[in-house]
């Protein structure tokens, strides 16, 4: 491992639930092995992030799976830590829902490259070394009560002047139960309420929470282009 790169006791120091619903016994079955984890970061290492993602795993001097802490694996032993590849990363600096812990590891993949980066003083990497402060993974799990299909229908002509176009599709989407993170999900239901005030925030039970999402097990896709400044979440 690069020089001074020191590791958490627990991945769970990464998680950022927003929620004290989160995490619950039994969430590394029902949702960590399963794409509902979204990787997040402040403004200036996305910037930095570009690079990343345009090389090769293979460039880094230890490879994410030979990162990984035996404490970690003896913690969640039912999760794939000696299997991640390029794509993976991609996908979750892009702001595509991934596993648990495939978001972790690219966590680990970022902080070891900006360290070798900064061994090399390589001079375009313009950001503190440890980046492991600056990382964390959203549960992709919640929902806002109250706010359902028949809803939007009614409003849909109320709601659409107040969010712009994308997040207008990402709240159709969450009409439809398919669940958000916790910061989105607090801000539709801020943004619309003025028109509904018997809402909450709340995260959904199970993957198909409760038969309510019954052939439609997935994340809101639409929450990774859902821009609002106060949410730092990878954009594309």
């Amino acid at each position: 491992m690069t020089k001074d790169l020191v590791l958490p006791k627990s991945p769970l120091v990464f998680l950022d639930p927003g929620s004290p619903d989160f995490p619950f016994p039994g969430w590394e079955y029902e949702f960590g092995r399963y794409a509902y984890f979204v990787l997040g970061s402040g403004p200036e290492l996305r910037r930095a992030l570009s690079r990343i993602r345009g090389e090769s795993l293979a460039r880094l001097r230890l490879p994410p799976p030979l990162l990984v802490p035996s404490a970690w694996r003896r913690e969640f032993p039912m999760f794939d830590w000696n299997q991640f590849s390029a794509a993976q990363i991609r996908a979750s600096t892009s702001g595509q829902a991934v596993r648990f812990e495939k978001c972790v590891m690219s966590i680990l993949a970022i902080a070891e490259w900006v360290a070798e980066e900064h061994e090399q003083n390589r001079s375009h990497v313009d950001i503190d070394a440890d980046v492991l402060g600056s990382l964390n993974v959203f549960p992709s799990i919640y929902v806002v009560d109250g706010f359902d299909e028949k809803f939007f229908r009614t409003n849909a002509g109320l709601i659409r002047p107040l969010v712009n176009s994308t997040m207008y599709i990402m709240m159709r989407e969450l009409a439809a139960g398919l669940p958000v993170i916790y910061p989105l999900a607090v801000a539709a239901m801020q943004a619309i309420g003025s028109l509904q005030q018997s809402m909450f925030v709340r995260p959904i039970v199970g993957r198909n929470d409760g038969g309510r999402l019954i052939g439609r097990k997935r994340v809101n896709a639409w929450q990774r282009m859902s821009a609002f400044g106060s949410i730092e979440i990878f954009a594309v």
